[in-house]
Formats: C-alpha cells, sequence, structure tokens
C-alpha cells in the first residue's frame, strides 16, 4: 500500500504569519504533528527555504531545506511534531549560515537560526502548551534575535515579490531594469540570495499559480496556457511533469 500524504500546515491554529522585523524576514511559521504511521509530506517547488525543528519527547534536531526545483516526498514519523520557519525569498542569507545554492533540492541539519542555537528553539517548542503556542514561542525568539540585523529590505526580495505580483510572466531583461544592473549581475544576486536563477525563479512561481488554478478545477487547456504566459498547451504540460517530480 502507498504511504498517505499528508500536508503540512493544516487549517486552523497550526500556522502563524509573523508581523514586525520578524515578518520583514519569515513569510510564515507553520505546525504539524503525524499521528499515523506510513505517512508523507508533499514537498513542491515555491521559491521558498524552510528551517524544521522535528523533534518528540526525547529529542530533536534542525534541519534546513532548500528551495526545491522538482516535487519530492518526506517520511513522517509519527509521535513526531514538526515546526518549519518558512523564510522570504532572498531573506535566507541572514537568518541561517548554509548558502541557499549550497543546498538546493537537499536539505542538512544546522545548529542554529538567527544566531539562537538550535537546541533552545527545541526546547521552546517542546515545551510549549499548544501549537499555536509553540509558533508563537519561536517567533518571539527569533524577532527579539532579528532586531540587530539591517532592516531594509534584500533587493533580490523585493525582485521575487515583482515577480509573485505578475504570476511569474516577467522577462530577465526586464526584472534586471527594474533592479538597475545588468542581467549577469541580476542571475548572480538571485543565485547567491534565492538559490535559483530568475528565469527559474519565476517558472516556479508561474507553476505555483497553474497548480493553484488546476486545483480549483480549471483543465490544462490551450486557453489556461495563454492566460499564464505559456507559448502553448505543450509548454504548460511540460512545467507541470517537470516540477511534479516525486509528487505528482
Amino acid at each position: 500500500m502507498a504511504a498517505a500524504d499528508v500536508a503540512m500546515p493544516v487549517p486552523g491554529d497550526s500556522e502563524f504569519r509573523p508581523g514586525g522585523a520578524l515578518g520583514r524576514l519569515v513569510e510564515s511559521l507553520w505546525f504539524g504533528a503525524p499521528t499515523a504511521s506510513g505517512l508523507q509530506h508533499v514537498v513542491e517547488p515555491d521559491g521558498r527555504m524552510d528551517v524544521v525543528l522535528a523533534y518528540d519527547a526525547a529529542a530533536g534536531q534542525a534541519l534546513a531545506f532548500g528551495t526545491t526545483t522538482v516535487g519530492q516526498r518526506f517520511a513522517l514519523e509519527p509521535g513526531c511534531s514538526y515546526l518549519g520557519i518558512r523564510f522570504r525569498p532572498g531573506c535566507t542569507p541572514r537568518m541561517i549560515e548554509p548558502r541557499p545554492a549550497e543546498i538546493r533540492d537537499r536539505h542538512e541539519c544546522i545548529g542554529e537560526v538567527a544566531g539562537i542555537r538550535a537546541d533552545l528553539l527545541l526546547e521552546r517548542a517542546a515545551t510549549a502548551a499548544t501549537p499555536l503556542a509553540a509558533l508563537r514561542s519561536v517567533a518571539s525568539a527569533l524577532d527579539t534575535a532579528v532586531r540587530h540585523l539591517d532592516q531594509h529590505e534584500p533587493l533580490a526580495t523585493a525582485l521575487a515579490r515583482y515577480v509573485d505580483g505578475r504570476d511569474g510572466d516577467v522577462r530577465v531583461t526586464v526584472l534586471a531594469e527594474q533592479a538597475g544592473v545588468s542581467e549577469r549581475q541580476l542571475e548572480r544576486l538571485f543565485r547567491d540570495a534565492v538559490g535559483l536563477s530568475p528565469k527559474l525563479y519565476a517558472r516556479i512561481v508561474r507553476y505555483r499559480r497553474v497548480r493553484a488554478a488546476l486545483d480549483r478545477g480549471a483543465r490544462p487547456s490551450a486557453g489556461l496556457a495563454l492566460h499564464f504566459g505559456y507559448t502553448d498547451q505543450s509548454h504548460l504540460l511540460r512545467d507541470l511533469r517537470s516540477f511534479a517530480g516525486a509528487a505528482g
């Protein structure tokens, strides 16, 4: 029997969107705690990086997950809790040591987040009375820690927001003009800060918009392809197959 899929976070008290200093760097914190065996968490490309605090009553670890370019599945341990910190594109270098390009499509253990030891964050999460309390406790510690950081929005974050607002239908030449840099400089900037080229980031944004439309009942038609800036239906289907990977 195939393992069942579980998505994290789920609606309710399992997601927290911070404001203030932390909200400029972190998009959300999320929580999941599978209760059955054989469950898998499906991760699809979205241009974001996460730090996941995975813990049970006895132990825990902090894992940095790089941006993904193909859908992946991760086995979940029953009895283990997962608290994720989802960074805004381009903000990760301020928060953790691994560079985005170094851990693209993979993950590794880390010892601290924003200068806070991972074991202290794990302790905050594990001793909280409820998932929402855990999210708020970790967010509070991070918010205090990031106040000493430069609060100016990273250029890559502003450019990623520009691409997001146009559903990924943006030419690299236009994006470079918006940034006031050459296309080569833009490429280097995006790879260093986001872990992806600007063109690949835009493709992933467009893919996410198409997947959302399909989830709402749309069909992968020529009309849908044109609506999202694809040259034709075949182009749309190629991207769907390319990015879905093991999650398809």
